[in-house]
């Protein structure tokens, strides 16, 4: 979780107008997958690495958060009802 806040800092102390566009977009998909809006998060993933001029840094760190997604969806698999069934 902190490697991304660090990225972003460090994106938003300077650098190029589109790496700091970035790190406006991976704060926002980041707020996303903490809220749970993982939908949201994924259309802003998908359309950011299918774009083009990315550092390696920012490529990495959407993907990041898109694998952060899977394994919490692994890890969360059931629904509500689901979970209160199970108890």
């Amino acid at each position: 979780m902190l490697a991304p806040l660090l990225f972003s800092m460090a994106c938003s102390a300077g650098g190029t107008a589109e790496s700091r566009r970035n790190a406006v977009l991976l704060d926002d998909v980041i707020a996303h997958v903490d809220a749970g809006e993982f939908r949201a998060a994924r259309v802003s993933i998908d359309k950011v690495l299918a774009g083009s001029g990315l550092t390696a840094d920012d490529r990495r760190a959407f993907e990041f958060e898109a694998e952060r997604m899977h394994r919490i969806e692994l890890d969360f698999s059931l629904s509500e009802q689901q979970a209160r069934d199970a108890v």
